[in-house]
Formats: C-alpha cells, sequence, structure tokens
C-alpha cells in the first residue's frame, strides 16, 4: 500500500476546518485593505491614484462568471448540488471575482463552463476562450487525494484547494492569451507558478500549508498512481506529476519557510527560497502594467 510523505497527509484538522474558505475571505481583505486598489491606471508615473471603497470593488464585473449546467447524469448529480450550495462567494471555481477586483481586466470575459463531459477534465479552450470543467473531475480529484470511496462524490476543504489551484492555473493561461503576456520557458509552469504564488499570499504560515498540501498531495499520487506504470508522457505539455508535487513544496518553502518541511524538499532550502523569489518577481514583471494594487506588486 502506498504512503503518502508524513507532511502530506491530509488528516481531520484540514478537513474539519473550512480553511479555504478564511483564505479566499482574508486574500480579498488583504489586497482591500493591506494594500489598497487603484480606481484606474495612472496617466504618467508621478501622477496620483484614486484608491477604490470596498463597494467598489465588489462592484467591479467578473471576468470569469460561471455557468453551471446540470448533469444529466443521476451519479454526477449530488456535486451539482453541492456546488449550487456553496454560492457564488465560497466556491472554488469563482477564485475569478478576485482576479477581477486586482487586476485591470474589465473588457476580458473568460465564462467558466461547468458541465458533465463523459471523463475527468479541466482545461482552458484558446480558441473558445472559456474554461470547461467537468463534473467528473471531482472523484478523480478525491480518489488521489486519498479519500474511501464513500467520500468520491464530496467538495470539503481538501477538494475545494485543488479545484482553486487547478482554476488558478487555467486562469492563467487565459491571462497570458488575452493580455498578450510573453512568456519564456514552458507555459504550463509559468501557470502553476502563479496558482501556487496566489494561494500562498496569505501570511499565516499554517494556512498556506494546510492550502497547499492539497495539490502536493494530488501530484504525488498521481505521479504513482497515474503516470508510475508507464511514466510520464513524454508529450505532456506538463511537466511531470512529481516535478510538479516538488514544485509545489519547493515554491511553498519559499514563500513560508518552515524547518518541518525541509526534510521533504528535492532542492536545497536556500534554492527553494530563490526559486519562489524568481516566481514572485517574474509574475510580478508580467502583471505589472495589468494590476490595481498600489504597490504594482501582486506577489
Amino acid at each position: 500500500m502506498m504512503r503518502l510523505p508524513r507532511f502530506l497527509i491530509l488528516g481531520p484538522p484540514f478537513l474539519i476546518r473550512s480553511f479555504l474558505i478564511r483564505s479566499f475571505l482574508f486574500t480579498a481583505l488583504l489586497f482591500a485593505f493591506i494594500a489598497p486598489l487603484t480606481a484606474s491606471r495612472p496617466a504618467s508615473a508621478q501622477s496620483g491614484r484614486r484608491h477604490l471603497t470596498m463597494a467598489e470593488i465588489e462592484a467591479l464585473p467578473n471576468s470569469f462568471p460561471i455557468v453551471l449546467r446540470p448533469p444529466t447524469s443521476p451519479t454526477l448529480r449530488p456535486i451539482y448540488t453541492r456546488m449550487v450550495e456553496l454560492g457564488e462567494k465560497f466556491n472554488p471555481l469563482n477564485i475569478g471575482v478576485l482576479l477581477s477586483q486586482v487586476l485591470y481586466i474589465e473588457s476580458l470575459r473568460t465564462p467558466v463552463i461547468v458541465e458533465g463531459c463523459g471523463a475527468p477534465g479541466l482545461h482552458y479552450a484558446r480558441r473558445q476562450n472559456h474554461i470547461r470543467v467537468c463534473y467528473e473531475l471531482i472523484p478523480e480529484v478525491n480518489q488521489l487525494l486519498g479519500k474511501p470511496r464513500a467520500k468520491w462524490f464530496e467538495i470539503d476543504s481538501a477538494t475545494r484547494a485543488f479545484l482553486m489551484f487547478a482554476m488558478l492555473h487555467e486562469m492563467a493561461h487565459a491571462l497570458i492569451k488575452n493580455l498578450s503576456i510573453p512568456v519564456a520557458g514552458r507555459e504550463e509552469d509559468a501557470a502553476d507558478h502563479f496558482a501556487l504564488l496566489f494561494m500562498t499570499q496569505v501570511p499565516d504560515r499554517e494556512l498556506a500549508h494546510r492550502i497547499v498540501r492539497a495539490p502536493a498531495a494530488f501530484f504525488f499520487r498521481h505521479s504513482i498512481e497515474v503516470e508510475g506504470p508507464a511514466g510520464h508522457d513524454a508529450s505532456d505539455e506538463h511537466e511531470s506529476s512529481a516535478q510538479r508535487a516538488a514544485d509545489v513544496l519547493c515554491l511553498l518553502y519559499g514563500r513560508h519557510p518552515d524547518p518541518t518541511l525541509a526534510p521533504q524538499l528535492n532542492r536545497t532550502t536556500a534554492a527553494c527560497i530563490d526559486f519562489a523569489r524568481r516566481a514572485a518577481a517574474t509574475w510580478n514583471a508580467r502583471l505589472a502594467p495589468h494590476t490595481r494594487v498600489d504597490s504594482g506588486r501582486m506577489f
């Protein structure tokens, strides 16, 4: 029986406490109050910028609206019902609301279409400019998070944490295309970095660690249970799942150093701190012309 590294075990404390909801709201407050959002791009570096009120921030249009299509399969119905119950504020697929608040992307519209597809899937369709999420993805995610079969169709904190990562990854692709952001190197790596930087933006180290454990655990299991027998598909634009799991932990350590995490890293702690610093600097430069954050730095 495969064992997860101790750090990646998603124990009861993670599942009972709704860390993802806390992080979503706290991050929104972090940007709104600690890093004020500006109403418009400045005409010059010297010109002043008016800060938005909370009411104005909440009134900004969502560039990533969710379209929930009821599934025809009775098996998938509980997933749809749970997403409806979560509502717009607490549905991890709706993280685009926050992106729409911290970036000047009012003219961008990339719908998030959630539907039954016949197979697991989540991807950004460049030509149609929409993100497609398949209900069948949920049981696959839960299975690879190590949950018993009885919980494969549930959406708990760990599931929401992984979905938040996956959505931010696909939204990064949408931003790169629609904002004509140049990317040197593998775009899939850049999208992973964006998602992880966003999720670790919270100042609470424990909270950041608990949120990011889900994608790390998912990729670790995927590398063994899915890629393991045949190995990583060389035609896949993504890095191997084993490397993605390692990068998750490394960037997490770089953003929130923790001695208990150090033994799980596949490189030195200094290298991970530098890795996270370079990833943040790169994305800050990419988004500098588009961010509402008063400091000009997203991360």
